[in-house]
């Protein structure tokens, strides 16, 4: 399939090797949203790896931001679920606040990270292949200081039919949304 070989050269992803080979500080489960009876299939992977990271970074909490445009209360909602899902993990998991986009989730998270002095020299971002040039590129514009790994889900969970963005419907779409305006 042509999409699967244009991902490959499109995607950037941190080795696990790098990963293990430095201290995380910080873990950041990027959302792709949510629908108003559950999380969307790539946010629902992302806080799964992310949590998986956790476990191997135990003192390294989970910030997340909640995509708020996807539905009135969309916000609240995700951020429900995520608190749900992570209510018995073991290391600190922390809502941040809302979002419209990847900028403005780095730049709430920021501001929340600084409000809580949490450290953040190394940030493990985790993130979709189709959209891993572009979180790259913003978090590491957003913590010029910090060490940015990012860690991929695979492309074909970064989509769904029944997602409330109308982009992230099809993979083709999502994949040209992503490769066209940065994500």
């Amino acid at each position: 399939m042509i999409l699967d070989w244009l991902v490959k050269i499109w995607k950037v992803e941190d080795d696990v090797g790098t990963v293990r080979g430095k201290y995380v500080n910080l873990i950041i489960p990027v959302s792709y949203g949510t629908t108003p009876r559950g999380l969307v299939v790539g946010t629902k992977r992302i806080l799964g790896g992310a949590m998986y990271w956790g476990e191997v970074f135990k003192k390294a909490p989970i910030v997340f931001s909640c995509c708020e445009y996807l539905f009135p209360g969309a916000a609240q909602v995700e951020s429900g679920y995520k608190t749900d899902i992570s209510k018995n993990y073991p290391s600190p998991v922390i809502p941040s606040g809302t979002m419209n986009n990847s900028i403005q989730e780095a730049w709430v998270i920021k501001e929340k990270i600084k409000d809580n002095t949490l450290p953040h020299k190394v940030i493990l971002v985790i993130t979709g292949e189709i959209h891993s040039r572009s979180a790259r590129f913003i978090w590491k514009k957003t913590f010029p200081q910090s060490v940015v790994i990012i860690r991929c889900i695979p492309w074909n969970f970064e989509f769904q039919a029944n997602h409330p963005a109308i982009l992230q419907r099809s993979a083709w779409r999502w994949f040209l949304a992503s490769s066209v305006t940065g994500g």
